[in-house]
């Protein structure tokens, strides 16, 4: 492993290599060259699997105990990184590849497969350093992390796979000769018949001379005679052969090295590692009222999304969308404090009762976990997702590009008038479409046509609200509210109680729902959740009923004993 700052400078030269386009091109060939790859390793399972154990060498032991396993993490690469996906991500412009593909396989050359989390997000965060990544090529990381490895592997399995020719080869050439006859020219006639010339390559040397010391008893004259054919000397077949060994062990590691990995890839949770890569997560963290932190992971995965679409919408950078929301939400959070502060400071100075509300209400504004006070302009998703909102982001990012037109804000800046206009546009159609179908060929008179129409209302209007909401459906799904993050506990300022409204009508009753309320508490234990029974009774022809005053001693003596 590199140090930190050589990682760094890596990180760099690489960012300035790369020049990337963010036009969508076709994906066929990391498609191609990925089944290539797991072609090439099936090929060799197989081969090991059907060969001889005598020339195994110890890269191909973990291949053969993890082909399943690598089969698997094929499959969810092809299940879940889409073609859709991969088209939006930036590709370079001489290889065509994807620019995050190239990332992770840089990273896993320079650490010789060997994955760390730390040392690969301070890997890409150099790598930012230059050149950011988009939202989505950080989601990819994972996945394509797996592309990489599983490519690394592949190569480094044909360079096993060479070695293991030359074995076999080197077997079926002394298997031509009788061991009583090994001497130099039947060994020089069978390397001619195998087509291999002077001077020899040194893998082949190398199998070579193992075999022979394992194969015939008495091989010093061809070891003798091997000695005279090397360039370098005498001294260099034991070389040749410690380097051999070196290399071996090498290509073991290594593939251990990318297995490991890929093991460790599928019990990774991104998320963390995602927050810390993504610069539009670190720019929206930077929000004034200090809400965007506290939401659950989903709800900021919401905004981070709808900051990729105004990007791909508006032709700027993902980080600039987000960047222009904060400062506009800042601004708006100035001066809401701004104003709040000259309101409490007039009513202070009308008694110090007055002074402890201004306290109270500054401290609503500070508090990011009690906003109610604020306006909705203070916060970064009234810049995302509402269309007033989104209207102002969009004349600020004039100066930096040529935002096109976003039609879809103006209709939803007027939902109301925009729904009714289009439900009676599509009334009319069916309305005049049902008669027309109705009236083909016929003369009817004025007041059938009356008759025909009035009949015609209900059925029309039927259709067109099922038509409307069916192409509301399909043009804009439904969007989650924003909820805060409450894993790991309910804070005081946002303490509630789950009431349970229920009808008693016998003591039994009564215990039953106060043991029922104790399993609710035990499975929801937090100091800041409450659990209630809001009772009445059954319906009566009184207003009360002896057996009330019964069921009411229950449920208090129940309660208490919870308690």
């Amino acid at each position: 492993m590199i140090n930190t700052e050589q990682l760094r400078q890596k990180a760099h030269e690489l960012a300035l290599k790369h020049d990337s386009s963010v036009r969508r091109r076709p994906t066929r060939r990391l498609w191609r060259q990925f089944n290539a790859d797991i072609e090439r390793l099936r090929a060799f399972v197989r081969s090991l699997q059907d060969g001889r154990a005598s020339c195994s060498q110890p890269a191909e032991e973990w291949l053969l105990d993890h082909i399943e396993f690598i089969e698997e993490q094929a499959l969810v690469i092809r299940h879940q990184l889409s073609d859709a996906f991969l088209r939006c991500l930036p590709r370079l412009r001489k290889s065509g590849e994807p620019r995050v593909l190239s990332l992770c396989a840089d990273y896993l050359e320079h650490a010789d497969g060997i994955l760390n989390e730390d040392s690969f997000v301070s890997y890409i965060n150099f790598y930012q350093e230059v050149s950011v990544l988009t939202i989505a090529e950080a989601w990819s990381i994972p996945l394509i992390l797996r592309v990489g490895l599983i490519r690394r592997l592949a190569e480094v399995m044909e360079l096993v796979r060479e070695r293991r020719e030359v074995c076999t080869l080197v077997e079926r050439m002394l298997a031509q000769i009788e061991p009583s006859k090994l001497n130099p020219d039947a060994l020089r006639s069978a390397l001619e018949d195998a087509g291999q010339d002077i001077p020899l390559s040194g893998p082949l040397i190398v199998h070579l001379v193992s075999h022979l010391r394992e194969w015939a008893d008495d091989s010093a004259t061809v070891r003798e005679w091997l000695l005279c054919k090397l360039e370098n000397g005498p001294d260099s077949l034991d070389r040749i052969v410690s380097y051999e060994v070196q290399l071996q062990a090498a290509y073991q590691a290594e593939t251990g090295n990318i297995i490991s990995s890929l093991r460790k890839i599928s019990r990774w949770d991104w998320r963390e590692p995602f927050e810390q890569i993504c610069l539009v997560e670190r720019t929206l963290r930077q929000e004034s009222t200090g809400v965007y932190p506290l939401l659950d992971f989903f709800s900021r995965d919401s905004l981070r999304k709808r900051v990729e679409e105004l990007a791909r919408c508006l032709h700027v950078p993902e980080n600039l969308v987000a960047k222009h929301a904060v400062e506009l939400a800042a601004e708006e959070y100035e001066q809401a404090c701004a104003e709040r502060g000259q309101i409490d400071k007039g009513t202070a100075e009308n008694g110090a009762e007055d002074r402890t509300h201004e306290l109270r209400r500054d401290a609503a504004v500070s508090n990011p976990t009690a906003p109610a006070g604020l306006p909705r302009q203070t916060f970064v998703a009234y810049y995302l997702l509402e269309p007033a909102g989104v209207r102002k982001l969009r004349r600020t990012l004039k100066m930096c590009s040529r935002p096109r037109l976003l039609p879809e804000i103006g209709i939803l800046r007027r939902a109301t008038g925009a729904y009714f206009t289009l439900l009676a546009g599509l009334f009319v159609f069916a309305l005049l479409g049902f008669s027309a179908w109705i009236g083909g060929g016929v003369s009817y008179t004025p007041a059938q046509w009356v008759m025909i129409l009035l009949a015609l209302v209900f059925p029309a209007s039927e259709w067109a609200v099922t038509a409307l909401h069916w192409l509301i459906e399909s043009t804009r799904p439904p969007r989650p509210l924003l909820r805060y993050d409450f894993s790991h506990g309910i804070p005081d300022e946002a303490a509630t109680m789950v009431v349970i409204p229920v009808i008693w009508s016998s003591v039994e009753e009564v215990k039953e729902l106060a043991d029922r309320l104790e399993l609710h508490y035990l499975a929801n234990r937090d100091p800041n959740i409450h659990f209630a029974l809001l009772g009445d009774f059954v319906d009566a022809h009184a207003e009360s009923l002896p057996e009330d005053s019964q069921i009411l001693e229950a449920a208090r003596a129940s309660i208490e004993e919870l308690n």
